[in-house]
């Protein structure tokens, strides 16, 4: 989801096409938002891939790119195989089914690695060029400057996170990568998990990281070849807050909760946090403000 041109756009996603289908697909449509007639309209196009945990972002020239996304075909054709499986019947089956498909190498999903731009104007698709990096579902994105976005976290497979952060710069009609400082570990004897869902955006000259789910101890099953990473994991809503002053990254405090997959925005004062997912699985409806002096965060209600 983005904004362009003073409305908002929204690709994709995941659900059952029929309230009677058997199991949910990635949709490879797209709607826009009108907030003059306050009305939503589906637009005559089609996303050229899948785009269910793709992030997408508004350009100064009116089109919108968007980075990642799961594998339409792929993730279609596992969840009607396993809606296919009654489990409690067949749990060999449901099991090694599950185990075949969540024991894959991150490659294996073939996440977009292309930097995908939509024009509202013309209603037409092109591409900024290919991710170098394992493309990401969920990561946190922040707005660095005109043109220039750093992408942090996100997934690489179901389950497994990477604590890679990435800054993205378009020009000249191309998307132009560099790697910057991972996530830091929270102590030293924890390596650092990453986060999906994530909150991101500039509070001062900064860029804060909050919240993000994550399964603790996926990192360490992935090192071991253990590529069902999060298998009888317990999922993490995370209270973290880091802060990234351009070249390094440290622990800037907590959140109230932990709290993932709300939205957030650059606001006068700080980070403005709207809303997500806590750690029982409840939508939260408060919105609070995140502010930082590059010392010391608070959080104003």
């Amino acid at each position: 989801m983005a904004a362009a041109g003073g409305k908002i756009f929204a690709f994709s996603g995941n659900g059952k096409a029929t309230p009677d289908a058997k199991s949910p697909i990635i949709f490879d449509t797209a709607y826009v938002y009108d907030p003059g007639s306050d009305g939503w309209s589906k637009l005559d196009t089609q996303t050229p891939v899948g785009l269910s945990g793709a992030k997408a972002v508004g350009l100064a020239d009116g089109r919108i790119a968007i980075f990642g996304g799961y594998n339409k075909e792929l993730f279609d054709k596992y969840l009607a195989d396993v809606g296919a499986i009654d489990k409690d019947k067949e749990p060999e089956a449901y099991r090694k089914l599950v185990d075949s498909y969540m024991g894959m190498k991150p490659e294996a999903y073939r996440w977009n690695d292309e930097v995908l731009v939509y024009d509202p104007a013309g209603n037409n698709w092109g591409s900024l060029g290919a991710n170098p990096f394992l493309p990401n579902c969920d990561p946190a994105m922040a707005t660095m400057g005109e043109g220039d976005f750093l992408l942090v976290s996100g997934g690489i497979k179901p389950g497994l996170r990477t604590p890679e952060a990435k800054l993205v710069k378009i020009r000249d009609g191309a998307a132009h990568w560099q790697k910057v400082s991972d996530l830091p570990p929270l102590s030293g004897s924890e390596p650092q998990e990453g986060v999906a869902g994530a909150y991101a955006g500039k509070a001062g000259d900064d860029v804060l990281v909050a919240g993000g789910a994550n399964f603790k101890g996926a990192q360490a099953n992935a090192a071991a070849g253990k590529w069902f990473a999060h298998d009888g994991l317990a999922k993490s809503w995370r209270d973290d807050v880091y802060a990234f002053d351009g070249k390094d990254w440290k622990v800037a405090g907590k959140l109230p909760r932990g709290l993932a997959y709300g939205a957030a925005f650059d606001a006068p004062g700080g980070l403005l946090v709207v809303g997500g997912e806590d750690r029982d699985g409840k939508a939260r409806k408060e919105v609070f403000l995140l502010k930082w002096d590059g010392k010391a965060l608070s959080v104003e209600n």
